[in-house]
């Protein structure tokens, strides 16, 4: 229990997940199930979806370039975990003339590797360099939180095959895209949509700043507030990697899923992606880190919120 403790401590210190206690305004003046996508009823079983990225000023001032391409990418990384694969991006870029340019070109060759087609948006010359991405896409099986229940099986798909990366001193990005596996990240992106489709998962959300145990919490809230225990020696950690910065990560590649297991494993494996069960939802309200035959809360949504987003709350 004792190398747990700390644990917990640097969960719910992490900025990434103390950013996400700044929600409270959204629940409480729109409301929102916190799916990483909206969806749109359409006809049916069809459903729209619609996801947008704000990319952080600090990442644009360090590389414009690059943080439009993972703007890009987080978006339809949002569209994925709904089980939409997505249609169309528009991007609204803000900033110097040069800075601009950098961020369309950043955004472009990422909706080229995804094969996304950009319609436009808005782009304006501006001291203060901003950007927002929106991508749209449709599903005929939603994954969301709504579908939830006591029982189901918590499972991980990511990629051991990152670079570790520091945006500044508060952030840590696992980012797969400039190494072996950029090649295929269209495809495993839409390994997550292809899951939805053969009814192996039902739920889904992506590993973003909030970090993996960051996105347990997020879903089980949105989902109702449950909770469940984490085996955290299941958690895939690149060596050499301290396990407190790997929880506390965000990845440019992974997601948490509730789904079956024995049908998800095999998916993943034959694409050579990195599978992990961590654990069953259960109607106790609280989120465990679990190591052997110890166990120590780490969060009670039945006494505390993470975001304030739950299914049913849309204002």
């Amino acid at each position: 229990m004792d190398d747990l403790t700390p644990l917990v401590s640097r969960i719910r210190t992490a900025s990434g997940v103390r950013a996400k206690l700044e929600l409270d305004a959204v629940a409480e003046i729109l409301g929102g199930d916190g799916d990483d996508a909206g969806l749109i009823p359409i006809v049916d079983q069809w459903a729209g979806a619609v996801a947008t990225h704000r990319v952080p000023t600090s990442d644009i001032a360090a590389d414009p370039w690059r943080a439009a391409h993972r703007g890009v990418v987080s978006a339809l990384a949002n569209v994925a975990a709904s089980g939409a694969r997505a249609m169309a991006l528009v991007s609204s870029p803000a900033g110097p003339v040069d800075t601009v340019r950098r961020m369309l070109a950043g955004v472009r060759d990422a909706a080229t590797a995804f094969d996304v087609p950009v319609l436009g948006g808005d782009t304006a010359v501006d001291d203060v360099p901003a950007l927002a991405v929106v991508a749209v896409g449709w599903t005929g099986r939603p994954l969301s939180c709504v579908n939830v229940r006591p029982g189901d099986r918590l499972v991980m798909v990511t990629t051991m095959e990152v670079a570790v990366r520091r945006p500044d001193a508060t952030r840590i990005v696992l980012d797969h895209l400039d190494g072996a596996r950029a090649e295929r990240a269209a495809a495993d992106l839409d390994l997550i949509p292809s899951l939805s489709d053969i009814g192996a998962a039902w739920a889904a959300r992506d590993i973003s700043r909030a970090g993996v145990v960051g996105t347990v919490i997020q879903l089980l809230e949105s989902a109702g507030g449950y909770g469940t225990s984490i085996d955290v020696d299941a958690l895939p950690v690149p060596g050499g990697m301290p396990l407190g910065d790997y929880v506390t990560a965000a990845q440019t590649f992974g997601f948490v899923l509730a789904g079956d297991p024995a049908r998800i494993r095999p998916e993943a494996d034959a694409v050579g992606l990195t599978f992990r069960e961590l654990g069953t939802v259960d109607s106790s309200g609280t989120v465990r880190l679990r190591r052997g035959d110890a166990e120590v809360p780490l969060w009670d949504l039945t006494q505390e919120r993470l975001t304030g987003l739950r299914a049913g709350s849309l204002g």
